[in-house]
């Protein structure tokens, strides 16, 4: 998941001192809605400007950087403008020095982030606000989450959050939801991770943040990739890939391009993972970020054995391992070793697959974490302390204790070796089987969730979306509208031209609904010819706006096979997803009905009912009954 996320809001927040208030808010918004666009915008070196105004144009420039995945250069900006601060114990100085620990984490060097963070902690008198405080806890818990220490650092978001009741409040909801959602994506919650990303989403997209929006996208896409979700993973992917190719973020277009292929790959689009991949490799050249570049061969490895071209499999695989070794980079190793067993599992050769997983293990044990690091050092000066005090004491229960443990661990890593012997000879089996049926699997899986013949959310899955949509509605008050759109004559279609014409119909109307409908719109198949679309953050006007292209697109174009006098046209019924609804389909009763209506009104247009004017109608027909008894 992406750490780089939106901190310059919180970083940022009341650090002016000389910049005018008017540039300052400018500058912050254009941090998170296009932060390349800020450093084009930043003073250029001739011009004059006092020690403190360069400070502060620093600490935009950091975290600009730090948002477009450009972490050296974020460092050195925040420690050039520490140079220019008397006072580093004033609150702009504080911000800087987080704005470095959040640079260090994006660069991997979480040891050297941490030191930072333990100097200002140390000091009582520089975290002397309780905004300062939050910001410190905040920076705190995005290096504990980055070092697998997941739990610590919800101890710290979780309370953040249930304080975040202001837009003022830095860091913003929308930060901490997303901080929160990376935390329990590291400790395997995809759950509750999924819960705060679309949390994250929304919020960002009423603060009119893009790069906000662009973060929560991307973490939205790789948590449903990680779900076996590929459907809903592609298209958060394909939103975050607009939203960098418009803010020009050049290293997230990369990433973007890198999962892309991954899925691609999933899908057996081949070609297409290819283009994506040349494209990645491109960015990460351009970008002069070997770990991601290497990363891609990887990939592209992956795609070679799924292609059955296993030599140029191989061969990509022994590149990967030699720069990994140049890059000195355990976790690229390990990629690298896991992916050549599963290779040779796919060829049938078990004992070299055993032999590549056997190097996986080894690099796996071998490696220690920075947390383990950083635990091992607390415990060290702890003794330290005590030793002085006890030292004899303490020296002979050291020596009984090593004794103890070397024996312990003597015996343990016999049987661990024994253990491991037998589980990688049963993890090769399993390899060769999981393959085997992953095809399998993913087919049941688009099944579960998709209609056979459009492609669309099938009526199961569309009704679950409509559910949420409508919890999401109560939950923020946001508008939200829905459709249902039936097909005119459809029977006719099926009847005069034969039931392969009307497929086909179906087929070129979803294709005509991807053109005009928009990413954040979802639409399924509800029945044989009818269809259900939810329109989030959209009122009944822009609704009937939107649908009214789709309705003109639809009969003006001429359907392939059909007489050029056969004109398909579409009725559609709309309606609000009301606060005053107990359950959804009470709103797909009015829409329902909307769309009786324009049956009977002629076919061929579009009838907008709100709940008032259902209640409205209902009481008219219960009067015109009254007098009609009478």
């Amino acid at each position: 998941m992406k750490n780089w996320f939106a901190l310059a809001l919180l970083l940022c927040a009341g650090v002016a001192a000389a910049l005018p208030r008017e540039t300052e808010q400018r500058l912050q918004q254009l941090l998170v809605d296009n932060p390349a666009e800020l450093l084009a915008q930043l003073p250029k070196p001739e011009q004059r400007l006092t020690r403190l105004e360069l400070a502060e144009y620093g600490l935009f420039e950091s975290e600009a950087m730090q948002l477009l995945a450009r972490g050296e250069e974020g460092y050195q900006a925040a420690t050039r403008s520490l140079q220019h601060l008397q006072d580093r114990r004033s609150p702009l100085a504080v911000r800087l020095m987080l704005s470095q620990t959040l640079n260090l984490d994006h660069l991997g060097r979480q040891e050297h982030a941490f030191k930072i963070l333990d100097e200002l902690q140390n000091d009582p008198s520089v975290l002397r606000s309780e905004a300062l405080r939050r910001e410190y806890r905040f920076a705190r818990a995005v290096l504990l989450t980055s070092i697998d220490r997941s739990a610590d650092a919800l101890e710290l978001l979780l309370p953040l959050q249930e304080q975040s009741n202001s837009d003022s409040m830095r860091p913003s909801s929308s930060d901490i939801a997303n901080a929160i959602g990376n935390a329990y994506a590291n400790s395997g919650n995809l759950n509750n991770a999924l819960r705060y990303y679309l949390d994250a989403h929304t919020l960002a997209q009423s603060e009119q943040a893009r790069m906000l929006q662009n973060i929560a996208a991307y973490n939205l896409g790789i948590t449903y990739w990680d779900m076996r979700d590929p459907r809903l993973a592609k298209r958060f992917f394909e939103e975050s890939l607009e939203l960098s190719l418009m803010l020009d973020d050049q290293q997230g277009i990369a990433y973007l391009q890198q999962v892309l292929a991954e899925v691609a790959i999933s899908e057996q689009q081949f070609v297409e993972a290819k283009q994506y991949l040349v494209a990645a490799a491109e960015g990460f050249q351009r970008s002069q970020n070997p770990f991601m570049a290497n990363r891609v061969i990887v990939t592209r490895a992956e795609l070679a054995m799924a292609q059955q071209q296993f030599a140029q499999a191989h061969q990509l695989l022994d590149q990967a391992e030699a720069e990994a070794d140049k890059l000195n980079k355990p976790r690229l190793l390990e990629d690298v070793y896991l992916l050549r067993a599963e290779v040779f599992a796919e060829q049938g050769q078990f004992e070299q697959a055993l032999q590549s997983h056997q190097q996986y293990h080894r690099s796996v044990m071998g490696a220690l974490s920075t947390d383990q690091r950083l635990r091992t050092d607390e415990l060290r000066i702890k003794f330290e302390t005590e030793r002085k005090d006890r030292e004899n004491h303490i020296l002979q229960q050291q020596t009984e204790l090593q004794q103890a443990l070397l024996t312990k661990q003597r015996q343990t890593m016999a049987l661990v070796l024994t253990v491991t012997l037998l589980l990688m000879t049963w993890v090769a089996f399993l390899i060769y089987h999981a393959h085997k049926n992953k095809k399998l699997r993913q087919h049941l899986d688009q099944l579960a969730y998709t209609d056979e013949l459009t492609g669309m959310a099938n009526r199961r899955h569309i009704l679950d979306l409509l559910h949420k949509e409508r919890e999401r509605v109560h939950r923020y008050h946001r508008p939200s509208a829905i459709a249902l759109i039936d097909i005119d004559h459809f029977k006719l279609i099926n009847d005069v031209h034969g039931h392969v014409q009307g497929d086909a119909v179906l087929k070129h109307f979803t294709g005509l609904c991807a053109n005009v409908l928009r990413s954040t719109d979802t639409i399924g198949r509800f029945g044989g010819e009818e269809f259900l679309l939810i329109l989030p953050e959209t009122t009944l006007h822009d609704a009937q706006v939107l649908l009214e292209r789709l309705r003109q697109t639809v009969q003006h174009h001429q359907f392939p096979d059909l007489p050029a006098d056969f004109q398909v046209t579409i009725s559609i019924g709309v309606t609000a997803l009301d606060l005053l609804d107990i359950t959804p389909e009470e709103s797909l009763k009015r829409a329902d009905d909307a769309v009786y209506e324009a049956k009977r009104n002629g076919r061929n247009r579009i009838i907008v009912q709100s709940r008032e004017q259902a209640l409205l109608r209902i009481e008219q027909e219960r009067e015109k009954r009254s007098f009609e008894l009478l």
